[in-house]
C-alpha cells in the first residue's frame, strides 16, 4: 500500500470517484490520487490473503463498504489466464493474423467486408498484440506457469511459445520446417484439403505447388527398386511437359531402366550429368558438357530433347493408369473390394516422400492388381489384334479415314500418302515427326490409336542409324542445329542443307517459326558444307529475260492495229523500266548480303 494514504482515506476516495458514475481503469487518476493502481493493490490483497505481501487489515465494514461500490467485482481489466485465451481465440479465428509478428493490410483485408468492419478487426488486431506483449514479459520474468506455457504452445499463439505439437510432428514426418506446416494449416484447414487441392491443380499460387512437391510423393515404381530416387529423376525428366497434371504417376523401373539402356552412351552419359544422376561432382551445365562434347549448347540440348522423346514413345506403351472403372471386365470382385480400399488409402499421410509406402500393405496389394491389370489388358490386345489379321478388315486394309483422327492429323497423314494403319506401322518416329504440318497433339494422337490397337511404330535398323548417322553429313539431325532450328526444318519437310539450298532467301524466312537469328545459322551452316542459297539475282534476270520475250510478243500481236502500237509500246516500255530496276534491286541486296557475311 502506498505510504501517507491510510486504507480508510483510500476507500472514501473510492467512494467518491464511484459517484462520479466514469468507469475506473488501471490508469484513473482523480483527485490527483492514482485510483486505478489502488484498487488492483486491494483487490488483490483481498483475493489473496495467503500472499508474501504485507497483511492487509481490513474491517468487515469497509469490506462491505467496498463490496457496495463494485470494487471486489473486476471491471478494468482482464486477468492472465483471460488474455491466454483471449489469444487462443483468435488464433482460432484468424489463423493467418499472426499476433508474434506484423500482419500486411492484405491479409487483414481478408477477413473484412468493408472499411468498417476493417477498422474494427485493426482494434482488435492491436488489442490481442498488447495481450501478447503482457504474456511474453510475464514467461521472461518466470511469472508463467507451465499450463499457461502449454495453453499458448498448442493454441498457435506462436512467437517465443513456439508451435503446438500437432505442427512439430507433421513438420518431422513430412520433412518440413514448422512454418511451413503451419502456414499450410492456416490456409489450406489440413494437410489432406492440401494434398486433395493439389492433385486437382488448384492451389493457390506457384509458391504452394512448390512446397506440395517436396511433401507429397508424385510418383511410385510399382516395382519397389531399392534406387527408385535414381529412377524417379528420370520419370520425371520424361514426363516434365508432357503431363501438366500434378497427380500422382506410376511408372516400372525395370522397364524405365531397359528402354533406358537402349540410349546411345553419350545420350545416357549427357542425361546422366544433366540430372545429377550419379556421384560426378563435374560441372553438368550445356556450357560444361559443349566444351567436353566440342558441340555448341544448342546441340547438346538437342541431343537431350532427341533423348527425351524418345523415351516418351516408350512411356506411352508402359503406362499405368491410377484411375481404373470399378466395372472393368478385367477385374475380380475381391480386386475391385481391395482397389476400393487402396483408393480410400490415397492420402498424402501415405504418399508423402519421407513415407516408406512397402510398410502400407493396402498400398501395396493395390500396385499389384493395376500392374496386373495392365498385363491382362496387353494380353487381350495382342488376342484381339491377332483376331485382326484373319479377319477381312485386318490392319493392313483398315483405311486411316475409319481410324477416327482429327481433320489435321489425317489431311497430314493423307498428303504423305498414308492410306492404312499397317503404313503407319511401317514407319519409324523419326519419319513420323518429319511428316509436314504432324505437329506434338497430332503425334499423340496417332500414338493413342496405335495403342488402342496394341501397335507401335517400327524402330529403325542398326543399317538405318548407321546410314543417317554417318553417311549422310548433310541431314538435319547431323548438324547439331539449335531447337527451334531444327523443329521448324523438319516440320516444313526438310531433311538435308542440299534441300534447303533449293531455296531464296525470302523462301527461307517465310518458313512458319523460322526468324532471323535461325535463318543466319541456317545459312553459316550451308557455308561450312560449302553451299549456298539460291540466289535472287538470277530470278532477277529470268524475270527479265521473259519480260522481253512478251514484250516481244506483244508488239506481234498489236502490229495488226496500228491506232494501239502507240500505247502498248508506251506500257512494254514501263515494264522494261521496272524490271531493270528489280533487277538492281536484287543485286543490291546480294552485295549486302555478302558483306554482312563477310563481316
Amino acid at each position: 500500500m502506498a505510504i501517507g494514504v491510510s486504507l480508510e482515506e483510500k476507500i472514501q476516495i473510492l467512494e467518491r470517484f464511484h459517484q462520479t458514475g466514469e468507469k475506473i481503469s488501471s490508469s484513473t487518476i482523480f483527485e490527483g490520487h492514482p485510483v486505478g493502481n489502488w484498487s488492483i493493490q486491494i483487490r488483490s490483497l483481498i483475493n489473496n490473503p495467503n500472499t508474501k505481501k504485507r497483511h492487509l487489515n481490513i474491517s468487515k465494514e469497509q469490506l462491505d463498504r467496498l463490496e457496495t461500490i463494485g470494487l471486489l467485482e473486476r471491471k478494468f481489466d482482464s486477468t492472465i489466464d483471460e488474455k491466454i485465451t483471449a489469444l487462443v481465440a483468435w488464433m482460432k479465428k484468424y489463423p493467418k493474423l499472426r499476433i508474434s509478428s506484423p500482419v500486411s493490410q492484405e491479409i487483414l483485408m481478408e477477413y473484412c467486408k468493408g472499411n468498417t468492419s476493417y477498422d474494427k478487426l485493426l482494434a482488435e488486431y492491436e488489442k490481442m498484440q498488447r495481450y501478447y506483449t503482457y504474456v511474453t514479459n510475464r514467461k521472461y520474468h518466470g511469472k508463467l506457469s507451465d499450463k499457461q506455457f502449454s495453453k499458448c504452445k498448442e493454441g498457435n499463439v506462436g512467437g517465443t511459445f513456439g508451435f503446438s505439437t500437432e505442427i512439430e510432428q507433421l513438420a518431422k514426418k513430412y520433412g518440413q520446417s514448422e512454418k511451413n506446416i503451419s502456414y499450410i494449416l492456416s490456409t489450406y484447414t489440413t494437410m489432406d484439403n492440401f494434398y486433395k487441392l493439389f492433385t486437382a491443380g488448384k492451389l493457390k499460387n506457384n509458391q504452394d505447388d512448390a512446397l506440395a512437391r517436396s511433401i507429397v510423393r508424385t510418383v511410385i515404381d510399382i516395382d519397389f527398386d531399392p534406387n527408385s530416387n535414381y529412377y524417379d529423376k528420370i520419370y520425371l525428366f520424361i514426363s516434365e511437359g508432357t503431363y501438366t497434371h500434378p497427380a500422382l504417376s506410376l511408372y516400372s523401373s525395370k522397364q524405365l531402366n531397359t528402354e533406358f539402356q537402349k540410349l546411345s552412351e553419350r545420350e545416357q552419359y549427357i542425361i546422366t550429368r544433366r540430372l545429377e544422376l550419379n556421384e560426378n561432382t563435374s560441372p553438368n551445365s550445356l556450357a560444361a558438357l559443349s566444351k567436353e562434347f566440342n558441340l555448341s549448347r544448342s546441340g547438346i540440348s538437342h541431343i537431350e530433347h532427341k533423348a527425351r522423346r524418345r523415351l516418351i514413345s516408350k512411356l506411352r506403351r508402359y503406362s499405368y493408369p491410377l484411375s481404373i472403372p470399378m466395372d472393368s471386365e478385367f477385374l475380380t470382385d475381391s480386386e475391385k473390394a481391395e482397389l476400393s480400399e487402396f483408393q480410400k488409402s490415397l492420402t498424402i499421410g501415405n504418399l508423402s516422400i519421407t513415407q516408406n509406402i512397402q510398410d502400407n500393405p493396402t498400398l501395396v496389394r493395390g500396385f499389384e492388381i493395376i500392374k496386373t491389370l495392365r498385363q491382362r489388358k496387353l494380353d487381350a490386345q495382342a488376342i484381339n489384334s491377332t483376331a485382326l489379321e484373319d479377319m477381312e478388315g485386318k490392319p493392313e486394309g483398315i483405311a486411316i479415314v475409319n481410324l477416327g483422327f482429327s481433320l489435321r492429323t489425317y489431311n497430314a497423314l493423307a498428303r504423305y500418302g498414308i492410306k492404312t494403319l499397317a503404313e503407319i506401322t511401317n514407319l519409324t518416329e523419326k519419319e513420323l515427326i518429319h511428316i509436314r504440318n504432324l505437329g506434338k497433339k497430332s503425334f499423340d494422337e496417332v500414338f493413342t490409336v496405335l495403342e488402342n490397337y496394341g501397335l507401335h511404330l517400327r524402330e529403325d535398323s542398326p543399317e538405318e542409324k548407321t546410314s543417317s548417322q554417318d553417311l549422310d553429313p548433310l541431314s538435319l539431325s547431323n548438324l547439331s542445329l539449335s531447337v527451334r532450328s531444327y523443329n521448324s526444318l523438319s516440320k516444313a519437310g526438310f531433311t538435308s542443307l542440299d534441300q534447303i539450298a533449293n531455296l531464296t532467301f525470302n523462301e527461307l524466312i517465310k518458313i512458319r517459326n523460322l526468324g532471323e537469328k535461325s535463318a543466319k545459322e541456317i545459312i553459316a551452316k550451308l557455308g561450312e558444307s560449302g553451299l549456298r542459297l539460291k540466289d535472287s539475282t538470277e530470278i532477277a534476270a529470268t524475270s527479265t529475260e521473259k519480260a522481253t520475250t512478251d514484250s516481244a510478243e506483244a508488239q506481234e500481236t498489236v502490229s495488226e492495229s496500228p491506232e494501239k502500237a502507240a500505247l502498248v509500246s508506251r506500257i512494254l516500255g514501263q515494264q522494261q523500266i521496272i524490271h531493270r530496276q528489280q533487277t538492281e534491286i536484287a543485286k543490291l541486296s546480294a552485295q549486302n548480303k555478302e558483306y554482312k557475311d563477310a563481316k
